[in-house]
């Protein structure tokens, strides 16, 4: 778990001088802002127990040699969140109480330090039914601290941004300014924000694909933009190889995965779901997918008649860009049907409408409204 202490030190001395400051790593204000850290970790069943990044060992380095770091660790439990045990002083001092200055010594003691920390971390458990990374981040800025470290998987599944809820071909725009608006967008003015552990899911959680991962961490780094946060990052996360320490089941946030819808010679349309063909906000079709969709050309080539391709996105973004997503996708899944065996003559024509013709099931709620128009429907022409 510890890194090399002497390279993470290098940043904070000053030649062979005895005495060790930040003078080389920023001015007063920053060095204020370096002291103070608060850690904010979800922890639930869902997560595996959170891994140690390395971006904390310098962080706490760099605390340590201000002479009056401290760090607070917090546990999001659903939309309440607690402090786990006192404040940790980072602040290295002699056996007589005297604040330690020498660069030798306080390399020597910092190991100590950062498996108490390290430990501490291994066994928070949240034992909450839901993720609330906002709950968490909204509380950290109430603290008197510069620095905010986030150690979730990120999967949201509380308040306005549940992802069981919205699904994930959102826009983060506009879910960020619904939260604007709702007084949940926290306040990360001055403060720097880094994310650990974004898109990694353990116990009933289903595996996220890669184009998943990479739409949470684009949603938190808009969000932590949005907040005016002095800087945005995420880190690497460590290896986690442990489970959960939390023991209550936690909500899922269902993980599209694609599955050739059953039709027959009188079939005159399918259905395609794109929320399991793509990721978020793209029009690359998933690995997973291919060998279902050359299925599916086989069964359109048996068949012996032409088809129409058009794409639906549900309603959300500018609608140009919607009609210019839902094209991209239905052009790939054409692409992938002729790669499958389908002869490209039989595709008669390849269309995006976005949102302007919204495909209405009877009795369907908004869930439903939404889930039928993420979609590519081939017609199949007889």
């Amino acid at each position: 778990m510890i890194r090399n202490i002497q390279s993470i030190l290098a940043c904070v001395l000053i030649g062979g001088a005895a005495v060790a400051t930040l003078s080389a790593c920023g001015d007063a204000t920053e060095r204020a802002r370096d002291a103070h850290l608060v850690v904010v970790t979800t922890a639930t069943s869902n997560e595996p127990q959170a891994a140690y990044p390395a971006a904390l060992d310098r962080l706490v380095t760099i605390a340590a040699q201000t002479g009056e770091g401290s760090m607070q660790i917090l546990v999001s439990r659903g939309a309440r969140v607690d402090s786990v045990g006192a404040p940790v002083d980072l602040v290295i001092r002699r056996e007589s109480g005297d604040i330690e200055n020498d660069p030798a010594e306080i390399a020597t003691r910092l190991p100590a330090l950062l498996n108490t920390i390290s430990s501490r971390l291994s066994n928070v458990a949240s034992n909450a039914p839901t993720l609330d990374l906002l709950a968490g981040l909204n509380e950290s800025v109430r603290r008197d601290a510069g620095t905010i470290v986030a150690m979730s998987s990120g999967l949201q599944t509380e308040g306005l941004m549940d992802f069981a809820a919205i699904g994930w071909d959102f826009s983060n725009a506009e879910e960020i300014q619904k939260l604007r608006e709702g007084g949940f967008l926290p306040d990360l003015s001055g403060r720097r924000v880094f994310f650990a552990g974004l898109g990694r899911v353990a116990g009933q959680q289903p595996a996220l694909p890669e184009p998943m991962i990479r739409k949470l961490e684009s949603f938190w780094m808009d969000l932590c933009a949005a907040g005016n946060a002095d800087k945005c990052e995420v880190v690497d996360s460590g290896e986690a190889t442990m489970p959960a320490a939390s023991t209550v089941p936690a909500k899922i946030v269902t993980v599209p995965s694609f599955a050739l819808p059953e039709f027959s010679r009188d079939t005159h349309q399918i259905s395609l779901d794109s929320s399991a063909l793509f990721g978020p906000d793209s029009a690359e079709l998933l690995p997973g997918v291919i060998g279902e969709l050359n299925t599916l050309a086989r069964r359109l080539t048996s068949l012996g008649s032409a088809v129409d391709l058009t794409g639906h996105t549900r309603r959300v973004g500018p609608a140009e860009g919607a009609r210019e997503l839902s094209t991209s996708r239905a052009q790939a899944v054409a692409d992938a049907l002729v790669s499958g065996g389908l002869h490209r003559s039989k595709i008669r024509t390849v269309r995006g409408v976005g949102y302007d013709e919204i495909i209405t099931p009877p009795n369907a709620g908004p869930d439903e409204m939404a889930q039928a128009n993420r979609a590519v429907i081939i017609e199949i022409v007889r």
